[in-house]
């Protein structure tokens, strides 16, 4: 039998309970001792399992080293030389899984295990939270949500366009009216609910899942259409939608009953989810090193100026090995792994593509296919704003999943440019996020919606932001 301890303080707000739960499932019966190493605020967050957990707090907040620090002391005062099996660790913190600092001298006293392992089944509800509204109340507003896209098996909605839809039939699905609304994998539970249902059917695969309704669902519309008492607003959608007309910027709760997250909560939620409509793809945000990468890019080209255009693949390694050379902070010393750096040269490669940087043999613009990239030249000469451009090009990526609004462009700074510790929302970083925002709409690689006051992707324009001849 073995002690754990669950290093919980990396993990995103909201997500602390079911990820303690994924870990004491998973290894049911095989521990003596469930020690949570977190802070103070993540405490509440454990709901019931915190009861079957000791919990150990590190006050209001500290860094990894700290963390790090902490988690040896707990160790030695759980283990000696003789301890047997070794304690496990779970975490997310680099230094840990990798038995650095002050892990080193203890590295046979305990085995690691990435908490990232069980972010997934963490990470996403399980149950339609009726406390946002009941579920056939919520599968009445899919059904409309649909209608409302013109959905049919030919013209599918995607997921990823779903909210929008919902939130124009009810603002009780706005993530900033309710914390269930903006609880992680509510839209996959809606759809998963819909399905078992009979009302929807889905295809594809994360990110490009489709939904249509059903015969199903037609006549639930039909059921819907006769009865008004049902087709009309609840009395509870009504009341949002008043509160969300009449007082559009207001946060608190007091209007009219309505639970709404504070104004630093929604932004984390944000934050999150822009990282991750990166990382999933690869496409960044590499936020310590990035800027300082599309540099490189720059150098390196100019040293192929009066030579045969070279690949991007030749420019992209060339530029990570020279800021890999540069990188000094222990940020990107302890984080940046040889797979993360290979990350970045394939994200290079892309970015260039994307901007329209990239000729085929044929001379036109490179299509933004990894698999015809390697036969692509790099158009030289680059401009010297290159990382403005490509900035432009991370931007537009977390745009085809996430809506953004003007006054997001502190978050979006903080996304792109925080790091060395620094939250990077410095006016500078907004006012160049600002820029970006403007020249994406010149470029009509985005649309501006009135209605919903967030920039959009323009699906009829396809190619690179960059004017070409």
């Amino acid at each position: 039998m073995t002690t754990a301890i669950i290093d919980i303080t990396r993990a995103n707000m909201n997500t602390e309970r079911r990820l303690v739960e994924t870990v004491v499932e998973r290894y049911q019966g095989q521990l003596t001792r469930r020690i949570v190493v977190g802070f103070d605020s993540q405490k509440d967050n454990l709901g019931p399992v915190g009861a079957a957990v000791e919990f150990r707090s590190l006050g209001e907040w500290l860094g990894e080293p700290k963390v790090n620090q902490q988690i040896g002391l707990l160790i030695r005062s759980l283990t000696d030389a003789n301890t047997h099996p070794p304690c496990l660790v779970f975490s997310f913190h680099h230094s840990v899984m990798n038995k650095q600092d002050n892990l080193t001298d203890l590295r046979d006293r305990f085995n690691v295990v990435p908490l990232r392992d069980f972010t997934r089944a963490a990470n996403f509800i399980s149950e339609w939270p009726e406390e946002l509204m009941p579920e056939d109340e919520a599968m009445g507003i899919l059904v409309r949500a649909l209608r409302r896209g013109n959905a049919t098996s030919v013209t599918p909605v995607l997921k990823t366009n779903l909210r929008p839809l919902l939130e124009a039939e009810d603002p009780r699905f706005r993530k900033d009216y309710h914390r269930a609304a903006a609880l992680p994998g509510l839209i996959t539970t809606l759809l998963a609910t819909g399905q078992s249902h009979g009302l929807i059917m889905l295809s594809g695969a994360e990110p490009k899942v489709t939904i249509w309704p059903t015969d199903n669902a037609k006549e639930l519309l039909s059921d819907l259409n006769d009865r008004p008492d049902l087709v009309s607003e609840s009395s509870t959608a009504l009341e949002a939608r008043d509160q969300m007309v009449a007082a559009p910027g207001r946060t608190d709760k007091a209007q009219a009953g309505v639970q709404v997250l504070p104004p630093s909560e929604q932004e984390n939620i944000l934050y999150a989810q822009c990282v991750d409509s990166l990382r999933r793809v690869d496409f960044g945000p590499f936020s310590a090193v990035r800027v300082d990468f599309f540099k490189a890019i720059l150098e390196v080209t100019r040293d192929f100026e009066d030579q045969t255009p070279p690949t991007p693949r030749e420019v992209c390694r060339e530029a990570v090995a020279r800021t890999r050379e540069k990188a000094t902070t222990p940020e990107v010393k302890d984080r940046y792994g040889r797979s993360t750096w290979a990350k970045l040269e394939d994200f290079g490669i892309q970015a260039l593509a994307r901007a329209g940087f990239l000729r085929g043999e044929d001379g036109q613009v490179a299509p933004d296919n990894p698999f015809l990239l390697t036969r692509s030249r790099i158009s030289l000469p680059l401009p010297d704003d290159l990382d403005f451009w490509l900035d432009a090009e991370v931007i537009l990526q977390i745009i085809r999943n996430v809506d953004l609004d003007w006054t997001h462009r502190g978050v979006l700074a903080g996304v792109l440019y925080g790091s060395h510790g620094q939250n990077g929302r410095t006016q500078e970083n907004q006012d160049r996020v600002e820029l970006i925002f403007a020249f994406l709409l010149e470029k009509e690689k985005t649309e501006y919606d009135p209605e919903r006051r967030v920039l959009r992707i323009r699906p009829a324009v396809v190619g690179s932001v960059r004017e070409t001849s």
